[in-house]
């Protein structure tokens, strides 16, 4: 029980990895001067949002072996390109599928280990 609870904090960082992202890249792209970014509510979001992430990514180191969370922290790469796909219009290409993919595997590999 109390390991799938801190595997759900994990997956939770993941998203809120990726949410924060994007958030951050919105602001560099809306800011017009390089200091009015610091001003722009979409990075303070992002960054608080990343913050959230490391605490709930504290948390659940308290339960899980390192090695395996660093693991399911690989999942943080599809989510974020997935994410900037959709949100961003950014490419999704081959290459991307194929990377993605391979992250995948070598986490199914580790999981099964």
């Amino acid at each position: 029980m109390t390991w799938s609870i801190h595997l759900g904090a994990v997956l939770l960082a993941v998203l809120l990895t990726g949410i924060g992202q994007v958030f951050v890249k919105k602001a560099s792209v809306a800011a017009t001067t390089r200091l009015r970014i610091f001003a722009n509510w979409r990075l303070i979001l992002g960054y608080t949002v990343l913050f959230g992430q490391t605490l709930t990514l504290g948390y659940a180191l308290r339960g899980m072996p390192l090695g395996e969370v660093a693991a399911w922290q690989t999942l943080t790469f599809p989510v974020t390109t997935v994410m900037g796909a959709i949100w961003l219009g950014e490419g999704f290409g081959r290459r991307e599928a194929v990377g993605l993919g391979l992250l995948v595997v070598g986490l199914v590999v580790f999981a099964m280990a």
